[in-house]
């Protein structure tokens, strides 16, 4: 081997050591992001950040496809080989760290339902007494609760509530928290005292039943 070859080849190991330390990197960067979001100290500007490993994707699926070009030539199978696997572990690894987070914020949310029940229960209590559901949630204030409780969820610490109208299923009244993970996302944490959620919403975009309350996935 002379000694340009030898050169061109340590460049390419260390061009796929710091792909494959970028997509480490990033992938626990997502779960974290995702973590730190949903507890108390949380933010919701480390989700924006968490989007830019949508680039290392694609640079994943681009050497993928790459490899395998690379694989139809003789001359380069070898490299086409390295490139096929390096882009594979990538895309794994990245995947695999959304649906880590994603368990990370259901179990999360699964939690905050229970959190919530006191919230529930003097709205459905004042509802009872004044044959209406409240206009606001001050209003649950003193006779039903002493505060109105914040969700303890650092990037979406307050809960929003709206009397029902045409779009909300039949309902009196919803409870929700808006969850957005990134820039543009309308993601909503909600709760429907009919328990009539529908299984999609805005057309296609999916609602997941968590506990007595719904996650929609925008």
């Amino acid at each position: 081997m002379d000694s340009s070859q030898f050169v061109r080849d340590r460049v390419k190991r260390k061009r796929v050591t710091l792909l494959l330390v970028a997509a480490l990197l990033s992938a626990g960067f997502m779960i974290f992001a995702d973590y730190h979001a949903v507890s108390p100290r949380g933010s919701w500007g480390i989700l924006v950040l968490r989007d830019f490993t949508a680039i290392l994707l694609l640079v994943g699926v681009f050497v993928f496809f790459k490899g395998l070009i690379q694989l139809l030539r003789r001359h380069s199978r070898r490299t086409g080989l390295v490139n096929l696997l390096v882009g594979f572990l990538i895309v794994a690894l990245i995947l695999e760290a959304a649906r880590m987070g994603n368990r990370v914020r259901m179990n999360a949310f699964a939690a905050l339902a229970e959190r919530s029940a006191p919230l529930v229960d003097a709205i459905r209590k004042y509802e009872q007494v004044h044959g209406q559901p409240p206009s606001a949630l001050a209003d649950l204030i003193p006779e039903f609760l002493a505060v109105v409780p914040q969700t303890e969820m650092g990037a979406y610490p307050q809960y929003k509530y709206r009397r029902g109208s045409e779009s909300d299923d039949g309902n009196p009244w919803v409870l929700s928290v808006f969850t957005p993970t990134g820039v543009p996302d309308f993601d909503e944490f909600f709760f429907y005292p009919l328990q009539n959620y529908p299984l999609h919403r805005w057309g296609t975009n999916p609602v997941e039943r968590i506990r007595d309350w719904a996650y929609l996935h925008e």
